[in-house]
């Protein structure tokens, strides 16, 4: 099985041994390749080299191929092959590896300010939204928030409730619990349906 790296390529390495009854000097090193394959979708090497070679021969090759994060989870079938020096590939299908489902996901900005707000204020929507990135190959669909209420630093009695706060996802006015806001309460999970599409 092969973990995919959250938002970024993970490089995938993989050997393969080549016997030609010619001898391996008559292979084409520069020749070597391997493909992952799902579907319609393909990743290819772009790193192969000679690892060794024996017994006049065998080669062994390593070769590097790059997996997206957004790629789909599931069966990947591997390819690899090998040219003579005279343009005659051989090729292997015969194997896959298991892609794994990765859930994955950034926050920018990971915080909500308010600039310029008064006691009594109310209906104040925040300074910007925060905008979710997947960077995973799974679907995102619900947005949980755990709320706490905020202590006033500069006196020991004053707080802002949790519940004095809402939320909603771009389809709704954050500030109207009538149309798909959702209110947050202090140390509890509250839940809103998005879609965040990992492709």
């Amino acid at each position: 099985n092969v973990d995919g790296s959250p938002g970024e390529v993970r490089n995938v390495t993989i050997n393969f041994t080549a016997y030609y009854a010619n001898g391996f000097v008559n292979l084409n090193d520069s020749s070597a390749k391997v493909n992952f394959t799902k579907g319609n979708v393909m990743r290819n090497s772009f790193n192969c080299f000679n690892i060794s070679s024996w017994g006049n021969y065998y080669t062994n090759y390593s070769c590097t191929v790059g997996m997206w994060y957004f790629d789909e989870s599931g069966n990947w079938n591997i390819s690899v092959a090998i040219a003579d020096n005279s343009g005659n590939f051989g090729t292997n299908s015969s194997t896959s590896f298991f892609y794994n489902l990765l859930t994955g996901w950034s926050m920018v900005p990971n915080y909500v300010n308010w600039s310029n707000i008064q006691i009594g204020d109310i209906d104040k929507p925040s300074d910007s939204n925060m905008t979710i990135r997947n960077l995973g190959n799974a679907n995102i669909n619900t947005l949980i928030i755990n709320a706490s209420n905020l202590i006033n630093t500069t006196s020991a009695s004053g707080q802002i409730p949790a519940n004095n706060f809402s939320f909603a996802n771009l389809s709704y006015y954050a500030c109207d619990l009538l149309t798909g806001a959702k209110r947050l309460n202090e140390n509890q999970n509250v839940s809103i349906g998005l879609f965040i599409n990992y492709s």
